[in-house]
């Protein structure tokens, strides 16, 4: 999405200022676009092991557990990249636009 910019107003309508040394800032009001429907999915991954593998199996727990937060982190990133969540729905709201 291309906004114009020219008046140096980036995200929301506001700009930076810059102050001197016990100087005042210009109030400033921003701008949130309308959001019309927020369709809220949240990532989930389920596996199954044995009370015996976790409780011998030698440092399996933490390792499960990294695997895990890497696997989330992966699907999210692509998620928020492509703009799409599993079956491909098509997420309006996130991935970068063209």
């Amino acid at each position: 999405m291309i906004s114009n910019q020219s008046s140096g107003a980036y995200f929301g309508g506001l700009a930076m200022q810059f102050l001197a040394e016990g100087g005042t800032g210009t109030y400033q009001t921003g701008k949130s676009p309308q959001v019309s429907r927020l369709n809220a999915k949240k990532g989930a991954i389920f596996c199954q092991m044995s009370n015996e593998l976790l409780a011998d199996g030698l440092g399996f727990e933490a390792q499960l557990d990294m695997a895990l937060r890497g696997a989330m982190a992966m699907g999210f990133d692509n998620s928020f990249i492509t703009g799409r969540v599993r079956g491909n729905v098509r997420n309006k709201s996130c991935g970068f636009r063209r």
